[in-house]
């Protein structure tokens, strides 16, 4: 569906939404669900973008990983 650079982009896009979002991105995004509603949404994605576990403490360790990936400065 997606190659891998498309999920990234996907991925920390969601990440920012998550973590930095204002009524005015919501409202040009035309979402009415904000707060946690928002939040857990955004989770869930990101976590079917990083992809499947079945452990809490193992879904979180991947995302922190996938996370670090992301946004890992490249090697000069």
């Amino acid at each position: 569906m997606f190659n891998e650079t498309e999920r990234n982009i996907i991925t920390m896009a969601l990440m920012y939404l998550k973590n930095d979002y204002t009524e005015d991105d919501l409202a040009d995004l035309g979402m009415e669900c904000k707060g946690i509603l928002l939040e857990r949404m955004c989770q869930e994605m990101i976590e079917d973008f990083v992809g499947p576990t079945w452990d809490e403490e193992a879904t979180a360790k991947n995302i922190e990983q996938y996370q670090l990936k992301l946004f890992r400065e490249p090697k000069e």
